[in-house]
């Protein structure tokens, strides 16, 4: 009863891998994401997967589309650099002319 309950008060859909959950949070976050681990030598294979997974069923290539460090402006800076970015929001302006 609990469950018809819940499946009859929720909203629908969606009903197809095209949609904006996959078209827009794989690109701008999980490229990004799976981006920052490279960066850090942090292994997110299950990341890269879901991107590649979704790619191979949308025929769309997420990696070249997608936010990463490099399209960002933050894919030169130093890993000390970009935890510093991360943490406390700052990097000298030389270091992302440079």
């Amino acid at each position: 009863d609990v469950f018809e309950s819940y499946k009859l008060s929720s909203p629908p859909g969606p009903y197809s891998f095209d949609n904006r959950y996959i078209t827009e949070d794989v690109p701008m976050g999980l490229v990004l994401l799976a981006s920052l681990g490279d960066k850090l030598n942090i292994a997110v294979p299950e990341c890269h997967r879901l991107i590649e997974m979704c790619g191979g069923i949308l025929k769309r290539d997420f990696y070249k589309e997608g936010r990463t460090l490099t399209s960002l402006g933050l894919g030169a800076l130093s890993t000390e650099d970009l935890l510093s970015f991360v943490n406390d929001g700052i990097v000298p302006i030389k270091k992302l002319i440079a």
